[in-house]
């Protein structure tokens, strides 16, 4: 009986190894007809661990499989929306906030940290709670019809204001939106890094991976640049 009840444990555990390796949602996809790219790992409490890019935005996120697809909540701009990819007829989709985009497996870049970041010029763990504190972090960009300005006050207090003011042109008219928040802010030391974490008074959170660039004015939050200045 002992014997029998091993090869039952070794042959569930061999399933289970075959099962990942087989994963269709394990990997890196794309569209690049879109500034979208999306890498999907297996994380230790075995949920999928999201690595989102999405119009020059980096979100971080777990999700898990039902029904045969990969669904959860991500946070963005300090908002909770829903997302999904899913595998229907051979083809891959990507659902966010019901907005659905066609995916394909690709080659993930060599490198997941941006090209810009020169690693030889960050700062210690313990200077980037000094370096941001009490400053202004700001994003411009601006490109195919799409702009976005955001502005982070990040308070000696530990607190801070923000906002996002994002426009969009197109052939069939124009639209902006304006989006602001304040809540508290802290650095948090992990061994991907140090992030920043900003917690909104509604209770949602967003984490921004710090990294230093070669000029001494600029950083990049989750491979984005910003500008850092006093604030005004």
């Amino acid at each position: 009986m002992k014997s029998v009840g091993s090869l039952i444990f070794y042959v569930i555990i061999s399933l289970n190894f075959l099962q990942g390796q087989d994963d269709p949602y394990i990997g890196y996809f794309e569209n690049k007809q879109e500034p979208f790219s999306l890498e999907v790992k297996k994380s230790d409490d075995n949920q999928y661990q999201c690595l989102l890019n999405l119009q020059e935005n980096t979100l971080s996120f777990k999700g898990t499989k039902i029904l045969g697809f990969i669904s959860g909540i991500l946070i963005y701009q300090g908002k909770s929306i829903s997302y999904s990819l899913a595998k229907i007829s051979g083809i891959f989709y990507f659902t966010l906030d019901g907005n659905s985009l066609v995916v394909e497996k690709g080659v993930p870049p060599k490198s997941s940290v941006s090209r810009e970041t020169n690693k030889e010029n960050n700062l210690p763990d313990a200077q980037w709670e000094k370096r941001i504190s009490g400053k202004q972090l700001l994003y411009l960009y601006n490109g195919n019809g799409f702009s976005e300005k955001t502005v982070l006050n990040l308070y000696p207090n530990k607190t801070f204001k923000g906002g996002i003011e994002q426009v969009s042109v197109s052939q069939s008219g124009s639209g902006s939106t304006r989006n602001s928040s304040n809540g508290t802010w802290k650095t948090n030391k992990l061994p991907s890094g140090t992030w920043l974490v900003l917690t909104h008074q509604k209770g949602t959170s967003e984490h921004f991976l710090l990294e230093q660039r070669p000029s001494g004015n600029e950083i990049n939050m989750n491979g984005k640049r910003f500008f850092v200045t006093e604030i005004k």
